[in-house]
């Protein structure tokens, strides 16, 4: 009887095992298959050598751009219900209500090791901000907040014609 405890022991692994991997599920198979699939893409499509980046540029471009600290005036427009409602000239770009200078999270060790807590911020407060955007005005440096549409823009005299059609290449060109 012992024996035969200890056969079962030691071959029941090996026969769940065998039988496991005769019962593949759907879902194991499609895995399968789009891995196949992928793979041969890979090989029939490599990806190509890229010279430059568009995309990279455009950023590159941006955060130069909207970094200029020294002399950055834009313009934005407000919208509720899709309709202008305000414009404003404004001294640098608006910013995120929940951009903050610190990050948000802090790791506090307690006696059952390291855990991670929110952090306050620098005024002491916890919690966040509602959605939504801040900027300055130009002129009177007013600090107003809005949580609604805006298009902002860093040339200030880029008419925002709300009700314009896109011009075509053609009329551009």
């Amino acid at each position: 009887m012992k024996i035969q405890r200890i056969l079962l022991i030691c071959l029941l692994p090996l026969v769940i095992a065998a039988t496991d991997k005769g019962c593949e599920n759907t879902s194991q198979t499609e895995g399968r298959q789009l891995e196949k699939n992928h793979e041969r893409l890979i090989r029939e499509v490599p990806l190509p050598e890229l010279k430059t980046s568009q995309e990279r540029l455009n950023l590159v471009k941006r955060h130069q751009r909207i970094n200029n600290t020294s002399n950055l005036v834009g313009k934005i427009t407000l919208f509720q219900e899709g309709k202008p409602i305000a414009s404003f000239l404004t001294k640098g770009k608006p910013t995120s209500l929940n951009a903050y200078l610190t990050g948000q999270d802090q790791i506090t060790n307690f006696s059952g090791g390291p855990v991670t807590t929110e952090a306050p911020d620098h005024d002491g407060t916890y919690g966040q901000n509602r959605e939504g955007i801040f900027f300055f005005t130009l002129q009177e440096d007013a600090y107003i907040e809005w949580s609604g549409d805006y298009v902002w823009v860093d040339n200030v005299n880029l008419p925002l014609n709300t009700t314009a059609s896109t011009p075509s290449v053609e009329q551009v060109r």
